[in-house]
C-alpha cells in the first residue's frame, strides 16, 4: 500500500501550483495591473497621478437596522456575500476595487497613467452601479428586509495613488476628487445612482448610457468648491434595480 504513486505526486504538485496561482491572483487583484508590473520589475514609484478617473462610492443603506435585528453572523454573511458578488463583477468589467470600509465599497476604472478612453471607463463603472442596485434588490427579497438598499455616488476627476503598507500591501487613493466622490454618495438617495456634474458630462458626451438626469443638490466643500449633483433615471421612466 505504501508505494509511491505517480498520480498522487502529480496531484500534489498540481495542488501546489494551483495554490501558488491563487496567491498570485490575489496579489494581482489587490493592485492595479500597471502598478503590479512596476512592482514586479522593481520600478515601483511612491505615487502615481491619474486623470479623468471615474470613482464609485457605494454604501449599504439600512444595514445598521439589519444588524440590530439579526445576529452578528448573519450580518457578516450578508456583507461578505454581497461584496464577493461585487468583486466578481468588478473583475468581469475590468475595473478596480480600491477598498471596502465597513459596509462601504469603493471602485475606480482600471488605473492607467496614460488615459485610454474616459468614456468607456466611465461606462464600465456605471455598469457596476447598475449591477449593485440589481444585486441588492435580489438580496433584499431573499433576506426579506425591506429597508436594505444601496446608495451610490459617481464622480469623474483626478487623484494620486500609491502602494502603502509593508506586511499588508494595498493601493490607496488621495485627493480632493476622492473626497467629492464620497460626498456625492453620502448626499445621494437610497436605491439610486447620484452623479457629479463632471460624471454627468462624461456620461452625456460618451452617449453610451440611456439615462436622464434630475437635479439632486449642490454640495459645498470645505475648500469652497461647490459640486452640483444629479440623480440618474432610465430614460424609459422605470427604475434601476428591483
Amino acid at each position: 500500500g505504501n508505494m509511491w504513486d505517480p498520480r498522487k505526486a502529480s496531484a500534489d504538485h498540481q495542488a501546489v501550483c494551483e495554490e501558488h496561482e491563487r496567491v498570485s491572483e490575489l496579489l494581482d487583484s489587490m493592485l492595479p495591473k500597471e502598478v503590479l508590473a512596476e512592482m514586479k520589475s522593481g520600478n515601483l514609484s511612491l505615487a502615481y497621478s491619474y486623470e479623468d478617473m471615474t470613482l464609485l462610492f457605494a454604501d449599504i443603506v439600512g444595514f445598521t437596522q439589519y444588524c440590530a435585528t439579526h445576529c452578528g453572523e448573519e450580518a457578516v454573511n450578508l456583507v461578505t456575500r454581497l461584496f464577493a458578488e461585487f468583486d466578481q463583477e468588478a473583475v468581469k468589467l475590468g475595473i478596480y476595487k480600491v477598498c471596502t470600509i465597513g459596509d462601504a465599497y469603493v471602485v475606480v476604472n482600471e488605473p492607467r497613467t496614460q488615459l485610454l478612453d474616459k468614456y468607456i471607463d466611465c461606462k464600465s463603472v456605471f455598469s457596476m452601479a447598475m449591477y449593485m442596485l440589481q444585486t441588492i434588490a435580489e438580496v433584499r427579497a431573499e433576506v426579506n428586509h425591506e429597508g436594505l438598499d444601496m446608495r451610490i455616488g459617481l464622480h469623474v476627476g483626478r487623484f494620486v495613488g500609491g502602494v502603502i503598507g509593508t506586511k499588508r500591501l494595498r493601493f490607496d487613493v488621495w485627493g480632493e476628487d476622492v473626497l467629492i466622490g464620497n460626498n456625492v454618495e453620502s448626499h445621494g438617495i437610497a436605491g439610486n445612482v447620484c452623479v457629479s456634474q463632471t460624471a454627468r458630462d462624461v456620461l452625456e458626451e460618451g452617449q453610451m448610457v440611456d439615462v436622464d438626469f434630475t437635479f439632486n443638490k449642490d454640495i459645498s466643500l470645505k475648500t469652497g468648491r461647490i459640486v452640483s449633483t444629479y440623480v440618474c433615471h432610465p430614460n424609459d421612466g422605470g427604475s434601476f434595480g428591483g
